[in-house]
C-alpha cells in the first residue's frame, strides 16, 4: 500500500541468514519477491525522519531502500549483529525497536511536514496543496520544496495517498456504500477517477481490493501470487 512512512524490515532466511533494510516512502503499491523468506518482521517509522536518518535528501528514497547497516551510525553497526540471535520474529522487532530508538534520537520530523500530514489527513475533499499550504502559512513552493526533502513527496502526492487510504478503510470497514459513494466521500470525481486512481496507487481495482475483505477489516485476504510465479511475490 502507498505509504508517506518510511519503514525497517528484518528478514530471516533458511541456515539463519538475516537481511535488514530499510524501504523508503512508497508512492504505490508494490511487490516484493519473498523467495525462500522464513518470516519478516518489521517497523514503521514516523513519517518524515527518513532525511534525518539517513543524512541525504528522502526523495532519493522513495520506491527504493538501502540497506540497515549503511544508514546506522558507525558506533551502532556491531549491534545488527544481535538481531540473528533471535528465532522469534517478535523478540527481532523488539530489539530492532531498542536499537532504532538509538538511532533516531533527535531525528524527529521538521515540524512542517508533521502539519501538512496532519491537515491532509483531515483535509476536506475539496482540498488541494495550494490551499493547505496558505492554511499553514507558507508559500506552496517552500511546501513542496519541504516535503520533497524531508518526506520524498510531493503534496499533491501525499493528498492522493491520503484519499486513497480513506477510500481503502471505506472499503473494509463493512461498511454497505456503493464505490460511487465512496468516490463522493473520499474527494474524486466519480467511480471512475477513484478506479483510476486507485490502481494506479494499489495495483488492482477497488473491486478487486473489496472483494478480498467481503466481511470486514478481520477478514482481509492477502492478494495472492500470480499464478505460476517462481519468485513468489506479495503486494505491499
Amino acid at each position: 500500500m502507498p505509504d508517506a512512512a518510511p519503514h525497517v524490515l528484518v528478514h530471516r532466511y533458511p541456515r539463519g541468514l538475516t537481511h535488514a533494510h530499510v524501504v523508503g516512502p512508497r508512492s504505490r503499491g508494490v511487490a516484493l519477491p519473498i523467495g525462500p523468506r522464513l518470516w519478516t518482521a518489521g517497523l514503521r517509522l514516523r513519517p518524515g525522519t527518513l532525511a534525518a536518518f539517513l543524512r541525504e535528501p528522502a526523495e532519493g528514497r522513495v520506491d527504493g531502500g538501502v540497506g540497515l547497516a549503511a544508514a546506522l551510525p558507525a558506533s551502532l553497526r556491531s549491534r545488527l549483529d544481535e538481531l540473528a540471535r533471535f528465532d522469534d520474529p517478535r523478540a527481532v522487532a523488539r530489539e530492532l525497536a531498542t536499537l532504532l530508538a538509538l538511532a533516531l534520537s533527535g531525528c524527529g520530523p521538521d515540524w512542517r511536514v508533521d502539519a501538512f500530514l496532519r491537515a491532509a489527513a483531515a483535509a476536506p475533499i475539496s482540498a488541494t496543496p495550494t490551499t493547505l499550504a496558505g492554511a499553514l502559512g507558507m508559500a506552496p513552493r517552500t511546501l513542496r520544496s519541504v516535503l520533497r526533502r524531508e518526506l520524498g513527496l510531493s503534496p499533491r502526492g501525499v493528498l492522493r495517498i491520503s484519499r486513497v487510504h480513506r477510500a481503502a478503510t471505506l472499503m473494509t470497514d463493512g461498511s454497505p456504500l456503493t464505490l460511487s459513494r465512496i468516490a463522493h466521500a473520499t474527494g474524486f470525481a466519480d467511480h471512475a477517477h477513484l478506479t483510476r486512481e486507485f490502481g494506479r496507487l494499489m495495483g488492482e481495482s477497488p473491486t478487486a481490493y473489496r472483494a478480498r475483505c467481503p466481511g470486514g477489516a478481520g477478514t482481509f485476504k492477502p492478494r495472492p501470487p500470480a499464478p505460476g510465479d517462481p519468485s513468489r511475490t506479495v503486494r505491499l
